[in-house]
């Protein structure tokens, strides 16, 4: 009974296989990887020269050749020389040892490089932390650092305001007098004597400390500064200055004009004067305050009548 050339199992019925035109052996349908209806339906010509896989992947020129192709591995292994399959097979596994043996060094290899950027990625972490620390450092003592100069800026604001303030008191004994004119070779003890009688105060020379002129942006009209001996006949001047409204009528004037009676500034304090007299409202027309005054070495201002009286003491408290 014949026998499939690739399962090796019986072919039960004629006709119920093909047959290779080359190597002649016989196949099942399935085993040759045919369909038995496209088999039958094969020409006698086409069936005379169909092959089957192996014939065709691996084509002999003769009948000894196609029987050779056709043993199975098995039987191969059993006609190699022992001595020759030991040595191919120690080859094998020589050549299987020697490329493990590089696998394994290249694992080792990626293992090493691996551990190499864990222990740098450990390193750049902990110098991350200590980075970040560091920072948290920086931000309190930049905090603290800041905190002291707004502090330090505020005593020295103090300072600069108690400076302003001695300086100011300084001149306690100080008139600043505008609008008289001034002349020529004029005597101005004399002149200030004359102003005092019109004011109905009986001041002797004695009395004046020093009394002169200062620059002024209107060269013709110089202010007048004079310091009396006490507080006492500044203060007496200033008072009937305010209430009696004195002009250059006391200098034989023809057309008098009038004079102007006041604390001696500071610039600091001359400049903040201003500075309040000046304020508007949002920009526009309507002064801030409706009072501004300066009275015993301190400046006022208020900004209504029913508004309580404010102490300046620098161009911030013009903005409360």
């Amino acid at each position: 009974m014949d026998k499939c050339s690739i399962c090796k199992e019986s072919i039960i019925s004629e006709g119920d296989y093909v047959n290779c035109s080359l190597c002649k052996e016989k196949l099942h349908y399935n085993c040759a990887n045919v369909r038995e209806e496209s088999w039958r339906k094969l020409s006698a010509k086409n069936r005379a020269i169909w092959r089957c896989y192996q014939c065709k992947t691996n084509p002999c020129n003769s009948e000894n050749d196609e029987k050779e192709a056709d043993v199975p591995v098995h039987k191969v292994k059993e006609s190699v020389n022992p001595i020759m399959l030991a040595l191919i097979t120690s080859a094998v596994k020589a050549a299987i040892k020697e490329e493990n043996k590089s696998l394994h060094d290249k694992i080792d290899n990626y293992q090493q490089s691996l551990d190499f950027f864990s222990f740098k990625f450990e390193e750049f972490t902990i110098s991350l932390n200590n980075l970040e620390q560091e920072n948290k450092k920086l931000k309190v003592d930049c905090k603290e650092t800041a905190e002291k100069c707004k502090s330090l800026e505020r005593e020295n604001q103090l300072l600069n305001i108690k400076i302003e303030e001695d300086r100011q008191y300084a001149r306690n004994h100080n008139v600043q007098i505008d609008g008289i004119p001034e002349k020529a070779g004029e005597d101005m003890v004399n002149t200030a004597i004359a102003l005092a009688s019109s004011l109905e105060i009986d001041l002797k020379k004695g009395d004046i400390q020093a009394v002169h002129r200062i620059k002024s942006k209107n060269p013709s009209k110089k202010p007048i500064i004079m310091q009396f001996s006490n507080r006492l006949l500044c203060d007496e001047f200033l008072n009937k200055a305010k209430s009696r409204k004195p002009t250059t009528a006391f200098c034989g004037m023809a057309a008098p004009q009038p004079i102007y009676v006041n604390e001696h500034m500071t610039p600091y304090y001359r400049n903040l004067f201003f500075e309040a007299k000046n304020k508007k409202v949002n920009n526009g027309s309507k002064q801030v305050f409706k009072f501004v005054w300066f009275k015993n070495s301190k400046l006022f201002v208020r900004k209504e009548d029913s508004s309580p009286k404010v102490r300046v003491l620098s161009a911030a408290d013009l903005e409360y």
